[in-house]
């Protein structure tokens, strides 16, 4: 089967559709990373529901990195989609720089300029022998924080930093529940009451990707406290999720799980969640959705810094309108027992970006096979995806499976190794390849 590439020409005035050959790209993460804030450089009305492309301040990303969302609600009117461009994408090897970005509202409001819409995570990675020749801009940003109180949006002014922190590669999974019950219909999105989690200090959040609910999906996380740093322990008590079919949200559904990745900032900090759970997950099979009870353990892995991406390849043709959230048939990935998945965070095709995957059938654990069969498309323009075309490009990395006893081992061998100050080790000439 033939596959192509779809972006716009660098003016918006057309789509250009580039043939390109299918293959696996390996890769390996380097333990250094940073975050880089985004930021509106405009002002613009938004309406629930309609996704808008936003001008942002520009950011330049160096070759050899790749980024994603910093999950926890960064802005309370919506969530930050994807960083999007006019013109052919960039490799991950090459110099990016983005003023674009494609944000979902939850509520009707007014975005401003100098608002913070997200937060991404950069990750230095090498391919082959290559490394980055230049490293993430330092430096300090007034932001606008912007949230809810007593129904009323508020601006609080902010400075921030672009961090850098060390990936311990330790994550553990935190099961989203619903704790309440709810009618939705496809392409809605509800801020929905989860059972409360607690989230340790020196911890940033990720999907654990995969849908693990038929009816839909889990886009964010909102906190019970507001904004809270990353060095301070915080509460999730909602959930941002978005309906892919008409159905019923039950009590005690799970909605989705959280992945908790610890992470040094100046020094280590060691605390686990340690909680069981029940839950029942939804599934469709054959047309038909079923719900069953389930228990789930605490626990996680200890990932590896070697990835390889995957593309992901329309396998039908599919009209899609502007914010209609969309299940597509993708060309099969099948990923080995103990594997973890996530999308690319950049836009690859011009129409839309890939929110998550999906694969047919009961979910599968971690320790399984698995086959994934569909990407979750959220479309930013109205138009029809055609079969063969690249739709989006999925990072794919084997992992360790652990109890949190065993978590706790290999985070204190971590925290003996990371006695070093992060911003020392920032100082030296190898940075960020220390280890690698």
């Amino acid at each position: 089967m033939k596959s192509w590439m779809v972006y716009w020409e660098e003016d918006g005035s057309r789509l250009i559709k580039e043939p390109i050959k299918i293959k696996s790209f390996k890769y390996k993460i380097s333990p250094m990373a940073a975050w880089q804030p985004i930021i509106a450089d405009e002002d613009k009305t938004v309406e629930r529901g309609k996704p808008e492309i936003v001008k942002i301040k520009k950011i330049t990303l160096p070759e050899n990195t790749m980024v994603s969302n910093l999950k926890l609600l960064r802005n309370e009117l919506g969530v930050l989609i994807t960083l999007c461009k006019f013109g052919k994408p960039c490799l991950v090897e090459e110099r990016k720089e983005f003023d674009k970005a494609v944000f979902l509202p939850i509520h009707d409001g007014d975005i401003q300029k100098g608002d913070l819409l997200g937060v991404l995570k950069v990750y230095f990675v090498e391919i082959g022998d290559l490394k980055p020749t230049e490293k993430i801009p330092e430096g300090e940003e007034w932001v606008n924080l912007v949230y809810f109180k007593d129904g009323k949006i508020i601006r609080e002014e902010a400075k921030i930093k672009n961090y850098k922190y060390i990936q311990t590669f330790v994550y553990e999974y935190v099961p989203i529940i619903a704790a309440t019950e709810l009618g939705v219909k496809k392409g809605g999105i509800y801020t929905i009451d989860v059972e409360e989690i607690r989230i340790p200090s020196n911890t940033i959040l990720d999907s654990l990707y995969i849908m693990r609910n038929a009816l839909g999906d889990v886009l964010d996380v909102k906190l019970k406290e507001g904004f809270r740093k990353v060095e301070e322990p915080k509460t999730i008590s909602k959930a941002i999720f978005v309906a892919v079919r008409d159905g019923r949200i039950e009590k005690g559904d799970l909605l989705g799980v959280a992945s908790v990745h610890h992470v040094a900032l100046k020094k280590f900090a060691l605390e686990l969640l340690k909680k069981e759970v029940k839950a029942k997950i939804v599934y469709a099979d054959n047309g038909n959705l079923y719900r069953e009870p389930i228990e789930i353990a605490p626990y996680g892995h200890e990932g590896t810094p070697n990835g390889k991406w995957e593309l992901l390849i329309a396998e039908e043709d599919k009209t899609i309108k502007k914010g209609e959230l969309t299940l597509i048939k993708v060309k099969d990935i099948t990923l080995d027992p103990k594997t973890v998945v996530s999308p690319l965070f950049i836009m690859r095709h011009g129409l839309g970006a890939v929110v998550d995957v999906y694969g047919t059938g009961k979910p599968r654990r971690i320790e399984d096979p698995q086959k994934i069969t569909h990407a979750l498309f959220y479309p930013i323009f109205d138009g029809v995806i055609k079969r063969g075309e690249m739709i989006g490009v999925l990072k794919v990395h084997s992992v360790e499976l652990k109890t949190s006893e065993r978590l706790v081992e290999t985070l204190n061998k971590i925290a003996r190794a990371l006695s070093p100050d992060v911003e020392e080790l920032a100082k030296h000439p190898e940075w960020p390849y220390l280890w690698s």
